[in-house]
């Protein structure tokens, strides 16, 4: 087996990597060192990777958006603010259930009260045309 070395290394033997295939890359889809900078020193990363989904099984119905690669503390900031809407919302919806069913409890005993107090004037109406 023969290695190369500077002695005997011929260039035109070893060609190298052959780049005649199309670039992969997108026109204006990377950061400057200044960008990268800036978003480094206001804390903010930008979605330069990907992290690994290591889970054994990934829940498709309802994935975790924290785990997306370009996730920042605005998407955070926005998904508390949604967050709390709903739970406003269910709130809203569960004291307005609670408060129609105590309505509806007391309009059910004012019923029940004006039957009875409609039959104790029906019985006196009765003891009063007999005597």
């Amino acid at each position: 087996m023969k290695f190369n070395s500077k002695f005997h290394f011929k260039p035109e033997q070893h060609r190298g990597e052959d780049l005649s295939e199309g670039s992969l890359t997108i026109q204006g889809d990377a950061y400057s060192i200044k960008e990268l900078l800036e978003k480094y020193a206001n804390g903010v990363m930008p979605a330069i990777g990907k992290t690994g989904d290591f889970e054994e099984e990934p829940d498709i119905d309802s994935p975790d958006p924290t785990r997306a690669p370009d996730f920042d503390l605005s998407d955070l900031d926005r998904l508390g603010r949604e967050t709390k809407e709903t739970l406003d919302k269910r709130d809203f919806i569960e004291t307005t259930r609670a408060e129609k069913a105590q309505k509806e409890a007391t309009l059910k005993e004012a019923r029940k009260l004006l039957e009875l107090e409609s039959e104790a004037k029906e019985t006196e109406l009765k003891k009063g045309l007999e005597e």
